[in-house]
């Protein structure tokens, strides 16, 4: 138990503490070929107390994964590793841990991007380059006013990169909201050099929602 921390468990304990939820195939796609060796380090983590597991999970007709959250001791473990103050990081656990509103969403929206960065995993010349939680784009809004995406990638092809925005769509959002998102980005950008090499991606769950989407 006084082993330390490897570094790619003290990178989870980041991605955790970053992008606020990540089940066990998202710890996957992240950071390992099998879904084994995943299990096996959440389990030591978990051990550890630094991480608190919802078992799986039953939404509708999904079935997702055991979901993972950092504890007061894990977000200490960040705290001391970046040498920061650790109560920030310890509060910001904790509601993650007790404000579950929004847990299927993000846990969702997470996994397009964990999906992305996997697949990219064994191409030469392309993959995922940086991707921002909600949480972080939450903060930017509050900062200097830009939409509160569900989160931000940077994609990185052989000649250019693709910056973009995601809009999870679950199916459920009033069609208000949606044109209210849509005009926020339009007002955002209108007038903003390169404006035109920003992009906006909305996920829609079914053919009949894209197709509400567009028409919005």
């Amino acid at each position: 138990c006084h082993r330390p921390l490897s570094e790619r468990e003290l990178a989870i304990l980041l991605a955790i503490d970053q992008y606020r939820y990540l089940d066990r195939d998202h710890v996957t796609d992240l950071f390992f070929s099998g879904r084994r060796n995943a299990e096996l380090t959440l389990k030591e983590l978990l051990w550890r107390g630094l991480i608190h597991r919802w078992p799986l999970l039953r939404w509708q007709d999904t079935t997702v994964p055991s979901v993972y959250a950092l504890t007061s001791s894990g977000a200490r473990q960040i705290a001391k590793l970046r040498d920061q103050d650790p109560r920030p990081i310890v509060d910001r656990a904790r509601r993650a841990r007790e404000q579950t509103y929004h847990l299927r969403h993000d846990v969702e929206a997470n996994r397009f991007f964990t999906k992305l960065a996997g697949a990219a995993r064994h191409l030469p010349d392309q993959g995922l380059y940086r991707w921002l939680g909600e949480t972080t784009c939450r903060v930017a809004f509050e900062r200097d006013s830009s939409p509160p995406s569900d989160g931000w990638g940077l994609y990185l092809l052989p000649d250019r990169e693709i910056t973009f925005d995601l809009e999870w769509d679950g199916g459920t959002e009033h069609a208000r909201r949606i044109r209210t998102k849509a005009n926020g980005y339009a007002t955002y950008f209108r007038g903003r050099r390169n404006a035109d090499l920003h992009h906006v991606l909305f996920v829609a769950p079914t053919r009949i929602r894209e197709g509400e989407l567009h028409d919005l």
